[in-house]
Order: C-alpha cells, then structure tokens, then sequence
C-alpha cells in the first residue's frame, strides 16, 4: 500500500481551495463550523437591517443606506460560535482494499473536510483508530495547523480490527459531546455499527456517516476456485466463484448497504454512501451536500 496521499502537494490544495469556495458553510444546521444565533452584535455574519429606533447603537448605522436613499436602517448581525468537528477515521485492515484504495480516499476526503472546518474557524479533532496503531485523539485550530493536520493523515496505514464501540469510550472518555462527529468508514466488522453510532448520538454529538466502499466489494470481477482472505483477521478460505454466488452476494451487499442507511435515516444520523472511484469534487459537491453535510 502507498504511504499517504501527497496531502501537502501544490495541486491539491489548489483544489481544495476551490472547494471551499464552493462549500463555503460547512455542515448543514448544527453541521457547520460557524453556528448563527439569536443573539445580536457585531459578529461577522450580516442578517440585515432594521429601521432605527430609539436606543439603537449608533455604531452600527447604515450611512451608506442614508446616503443614497435618506433612511436610517440599523445593520443586524447573528453572533458566531465555533463548534467542532470530530472525525472518526477507520484504518483496520479492510480499509486497505480496492482499485482506488479505501484508505488513502479516506485520507483525501478528511483533508477536504478538515481544510474547509479550519478556514471555517471550526476546531478539528482526529481519532483514527485502532488507536494502538496511530497517535492519540490530536485537536487543530486555525490555518496554522493544517501542515501537522495533513501530516498526521499522511502517516496513517491500515491495519488489524478493533471494536469500534470500545474505542470511542476510549477516545471520548468522560467528556460530552460537542459539535459535529463524522465516521468515515467501510463499516466492514464483525462488532457491528449500531451501538457506537447510538453511543455518539448519546453523548451529545450530530452524527454524519460517510460510507466508504470501493467498486470491486460491489461488484467483484472474479470467477472460478478463488481463495478469499479476511484482510482484517487473515481467515481464509477456498470458495468456486460462479455466476450465481456472485449474484446472492451482489443482493446481500445492496441489502445491507441499504441496512446501513436505513438505521442513519430512522435515528437522524446524516449518511452518504461513497464510492472510490468518484472524485473529491463530487464528494464534496454533490454527495455530502445532497446528504446534508455540507451546505
């Protein structure tokens, strides 16, 4: 497998700048790095204006307004709050598979979110996991840490299992949840998804679920005595590949493909299926706005 994703290179940040253009909220509602609320004041996101009454700060007159059309409107703005943006990476074995490897488009799809969060004024924290394999839960603030933020990302490799629902005890501890929490992830263990996505609704997070799966585990061009290996526990076995088991497996991943999203959908968890084939742009653009990510 590479080793990281030429996160730093000239060409793809320039890409990432154009998505940030495009994204230039990130996360929908409470899916965003700047959050308006109702209090008023001089923040830096403009509501409108009102007619001025009597006991308004004068420091925020419109005299540009005054001037071309002789009204005194008072300018409205909704104060800003940072929030965070937790991203929950998967790196076991089964993340490194496939023609556009799950892995390193995994790595590329969380430099996007984290380079948009940061120029959004969001905190950023990375918990890849298993944790034993790779540094601990690591906090970024402001453009400043984009470099260790991406270089963090570049030295991750897949590797072993885990048990998801023990790791994030581990990651979150004690404390609540606050902001946005992302798992990016092909979903592929034997632990299953249910109760740690519940765990993280539970401790106070908005959940995004970014399905990571790459074309060939939904359609595997294979056929005849093949030898199939668990990338994650070694397990293997010998299996006669025929045109109609690869049908009953192409059903039973749509099936639970399906299943995935349907849990996300019952307990308001936002969900976008990704395929590693597609482009950044239409990961971003596309699918995780259509999914409620982005905005």
């Amino acid at each position: 497998m590479k080793h990281g994703p030429d996160l730093l290179d000239s060409d793809f940040l320039a890409r990432l700048e154009k998505l940030d253009i495009v994204a230039r909220k990130i996360l929908s509602g409470e899916f965003r790095g700047e959050v308006r609320t109702r209090s008023r004041g001089p923040g830096s996101l403009f509501r409108g204006h009102k007619s001025y009454s009597q006991g308004d700060d004068l420091r925020f007159l419109d005299w540009n307004v005054y001037s071309r059309l002789g009204e005194l409107l008072v300018k409205q703005f909704d104060a800003e709050e940072n929030l965070n943006l937790l991203l929950i990476i998967d790196a076991s074995g089964s993340m490194d598979f496939g023609s556009n490897n799950k892995m390193l488009f995994a790595q590329r799809v969380a430099a996007a979110l984290s380079f948009i969060a940061l120029n959004r004024h969001a905190r950023v924290d990375l918990a890849i996991l298993p944790r034993k394999a790779h540094q601990n839960r690591t906090a970024y603030f402001g453009r400043n840490a984009l470099v260790p933020l991406f270089e963090n990302l570049e030295s991750v490799t897949a590797g072993g299992d885990f048990d998801l629902q023990r790791e994030l005890k581990s990651v979150i501890g004690r404390r609540r949840g606050r902001g946005v929490a992302l798992v990016l992830s092909d979903f592929f263990s034997e632990c299953g998804y249910e109760r740690p996505l519940k765990f993280l609704r539970h401790v106070g997070y908005r959940v995004g679920v970014l399905h990571i799966l790459d074309r060939d585990e939904l359609r595997p061009d294979i056929s005849g005595r093949t030898k199939l290996v668990d990338l994650e526990t070694d397990r293997s076995m010998k299996r006669n590949v025929s045109k109609e088991l690869i049908d009953a497996y192409e059903a039973e991943v749509r099936s639970w493909c399906q299943g995935v999203e349907h849990f996300c959908n019952s307990h308001e968890l936002a969900y976008a299926r990704l395929d590693t084939s597609w482009s950044l742009e239409r990961v971003v653009t596309k699918s995780l706005l259509r999914a409620g990510v982005l905005v």
